[in-house]
């Protein structure tokens, strides 16, 4: 599990990211993002509904791309 608090930056009371990486029996892994956040502004409170699925499919890529980047190199190693 990964965990990454970002709560000290001022645009929010709370931001939290947990990732899980659970191995299946057939191979490959499952991926598991949750993310708890609460703006300290009210009104980014009021539009974070909007731009939560937007921001999440964000996170997700730039995971995918990275995971990527290490495995790839994982595999370069091995040969």
């Amino acid at each position: 599990m990964v965990e990454a608090d970002a709560s000290q930056n001022p645009l929010f009371e709370k931001l939290l990211a947990r990732w899980e990486i659970l191995p299946q029996e057939e191979g490959g892994s499952d991926v598991k993002l949750h993310v708890e956040f609460k703006f300290t502004n009210p009104l980014y409170s009021a539009v974070s509904g909007a731009i939560a699925p937007k921001v999440a499919g964000v996170m997700i890529e730039a995971f995918e791309k990275r995971a990527k980047e290490v495995l790839d190199r994982q595999e370069l190693g091995r040969r």
